[in-house]
């Protein structure tokens, strides 16, 4: 297969004319609601006159770099925000299709797995934006001028620790999990201050033995989890016997167990209940050391 540098667009198509800021257009989070359920209540396209559709507005990102295009822009009050591969973020204004601004972070180091793409951003009282970086930052942008306001870093890159998923707004605080499971991270979520960007709290995929100051006993089945035996009606063919034997020599493993959570969570008001998808365990990408 070959590859290539291709500039990034943004292409909007729509049917019917008029103001593309139309009243209940507006999506402010990466799901379309707090249930990640991308319902939209507009009508204006539908199976009468999808086949119709043609290009009306492209904006050009400027991006040449090579990255996939995995972004779902956030659109409120007439101003969309994108993101990009290597994460630039942009403004548009999609009344006047121009620029309002563009933030262009500026990476350091970092050995992200699996291709530099970014998921979008989070909106926080129409004022301020939020982007997770390759680099395994989180930074506040103000929604109308995209200066910084501030910048944290939620995991140290340099152990293979990124973000490329969307933060999610939950009350006053912005939602962020982290990718990495590849390299041997320790897969969390955490809880920052839309504010401020202290951090609330954080939460561990892999849980930790007693004794440790994350330790959580709360966890189901102690650290160790549950002992599976079988997939989907498949036999694993594990030897439990000789794994719980030989767990002593791997204690530590908890440290290094991968459970990244790189899309974005769903949140449920009613139970304030944060539903977490989690990804691969580590290492994943040679089997022989499982």
């Amino acid at each position: 297969m070959t590859m290539r540098p291709v500039c990034s667009a943004v292409t909007l198509l729509v049917a019917l004319a008029g103001p593309l800021a139309a009243q209940g257009g507006d999506w402010t989070t990466y799901g379309g609601n707090d249930w990640n359920q991308r319902w939209s209540t507009l009508k204006q396209i539908n199976t009468g006159n999808v086949a119709s559709l043609v290009p009306r507005k492209i904006f050009q990102t400027g991006i040449a770099r090579l990255g996939s295009f995995e972004n779902t822009p956030i659109v409120q009050n007439g101003v969309m925000y994108v993101t990009t591969p290597y994460n630039t973020a942009m403004a548009y204004d999609l009344n006047t299709n121009k620029e309002l601004w563009r933030y262009d972070h500026k990476l350091g180091t970092t050995i992200f797995c699996c291709g530099p793409n970014n998921r979008g951003v989070a909106i926080h009282a129409g004022a301020h934006v939020y982007m997770g970086t390759l680099d395994a930052h989180l930074v506040a942008l103000d929604a109308k001028t995209g200066e910084v306001l501030w910048d944290k870093e939620v995991a140290d890159p340099t152990f293979g620790y990124s973000i490329t998923h969307a933060p999610l707004v939950v009350g006053d605080n912005i939602i962020v999990g982290v990718s990495g499971g590849e390299y041997g991270i320790r897969g969390h979520v955490t809880a920052y201050s839309a504010g401020s960007g202290d951090q609330v709290w954080r939460w561990y995929s892999i849980p930790a033995p007693k004794g440790d100051p994350t330790f959580d006993d709360k966890a189901p089945n102690g650290w160790f989890g549950t002992w599976a035996t079988k997939a989907e009606n498949a036999d694993l063919h594990r030897d439990i016997a000789k794994e719980k034997a030989d767990s002593a020599k791997f204690a530590d493993s908890w440290q290094r167990g991968g459970g990244g959570v790189w899309m974005t969570p769903a949140y449920d008001k009613e139970s304030n209940s944060l539903y977490v998808t989690v990804g691969n365990p580590s290492p994943d990408l040679d089997g022989s050391v499982r």
